[in-house]
């Protein structure tokens, strides 16, 4: 059945804006068609804190950003350092790692993973490196099944530390369709 509502005027009771609809529904405004906004959730921002994570050697390592100071739609897991979506869609993911070390991070490969070590969806290498950051991003379509998450591989000169406060982080969001 369909309805009809014919009013001179709609004043808002409360507040500071009128919904008409909600999210995903089409409008139709005298003739034009206007689709409802999205929304950009989830979206998380989890960093390195407390004291840093050992690197060893010849070895990939999940980068652990252990604390979510954002965490809508509670996607990212403190626990297992991934982010894995109740939404399925197109999402951006920017990661950072850095180190305050006078070691030499040789041969360093940073990876942004999508699943697995065999769906990079971004990486960045850097050799002889001192007092260095390393930073990674990608926009990457994913279902409720897909996780996504940083790694860091370091070929020689024994095991390093990853910073925190701030200086390592690891945060995404999905994009409005």
């Amino acid at each position: 059945m369909v309805s009809q509502l014919k009013v001179n005027e709609i004043i808002k009771q409360s507040g500071s804006s009128i919904t008409i609809g909600e999210s995903g529904d089409t409008i139709n405004l005298a003739g034009a068609t206007y689709a409802a906004a999205g929304v950009n959730t989830p979206y998380f921002f989890a960093e390195r804190t407390g004291s840093g994570q050992t690197v060893s050697a010849t070895t990939t390592t999940t980068i652990q950003y252990n604390t979510a100071t954002i965490n809508e739609g509670s996607c990212y897991d403190n626990s297992t350092y991934k982010f894995t979506p109740t939404t399925a869609g197109v999402y951006f993911f920017k990661a950072k790692m850095a180190w305050n070390s006078a070691d030499d991070w040789d041969n360093s490969e940073m990876n942004l993973l999508k699943n697995s070590t065999s769906t990079k969806l971004d990486r960045y290498t850097v050799s002889n490196v001192f007092y260095n950051s390393l930073m990674v991003s990608a926009i990457v379509s994913l279902t409720t099944s897909d996780s996504v998450y940083a790694t860091i591989y370091q070929s020689s000169g024994g095991t390093k530390d990853v910073l925190y406060g701030g200086w390592s982080f690891f945060t995404g969001w999905k994009l409005i369709a």
